[in-house]
């Protein structure tokens, strides 16, 4: 068996030996594909200039601050546990595969490879243009709730309104009974408690997968 590298021809007919390619380059298209994920590219701007290995959860701490406009510590369990597991099920054995980081999912611990240098100027540009839109990101991100809200509150207005009729004994069209009252009062809250809770389930749904 010869011992001499095996050589290969490019798109262009240049040779280059398999020792040459070993250095991982990353695509454009593999590049984006990393990046386009918000959360991902939070993790890599914070694990720029470090050289040393990052606690994972601390990563993830420092990514759900970012994400939800705040510091680490008035950060809600909820949202420390959400951007957690994201993490360490999805975007950094992502990350790993493609050589950017290296994760010690054991240990969890995250450092960050020298490949990882091709994606700053992405990165940079990226954080530039997001300056302005991540303010509107959060805002949009409390839209449901804040609908739902309204929901509450109009729900709690019929309801009072109804109460009211009742007690003072007001006819509309047929006479309202006060078991009739509670009974669509209870309906009422029930439905829009319900939709919310389904709405936030499928809300919880979509960031996992982000």
């Amino acid at each position: 068996m010869s011992t001499t590298p095996e050589t290969n021809k490019t798109d262009d007919g240049d040779l280059f030996s398999d020792e040459a390619s070993a250095t991982h380059q990353l695509s454009k298209d593999t590049i984006y594909h990393l990046l386009q994920v918000q959360r991902r590219r939070y993790a890599l701007q914070y694990l720029q200039g470090t050289t040393e290995p990052v606690v994972m959860r601390d990563l993830a701490e420092q990514v759900a601050a970012r994400e939800h406009g705040t510091v680490v510590e008035n950060l809600q369990s909820k949202e420390r546990q959400r951007t957690y597991i994201s993490l360490y099920q999805s975007h950094l054995p992502k990350l790993d595969k493609e050589g950017v980081i290296e994760y010690d999912q054991t240990n969890g611990l995250v450092t960050r490879t020298d490949t990882a240098t091709q994606c700053d100027p992405y990165l940079i540009a990226c954080q530039t243009q997001q300056t302005i839109p991540e303010a509107t990101e959060s805002e949009l991100s409390t839209t449901p709730s804040r609908w739902w809200i309204q929901w509450y509150w109009s729900v709690a207005i019929v309801s009072c309104s109804l109460l009211i009729i009742t007690a003072v004994d007001v006819s509309v069209g047929t006479q309202l009974s006060e078991q009739l009252v509670l009974t669509i009062t209870v309906l009422l809250f029930g439905l829009v408690t319900g939709g919310y809770h389904v709405s936030q389930q499928r809300s919880d749904s979509v960031t996992m997968q982000n």
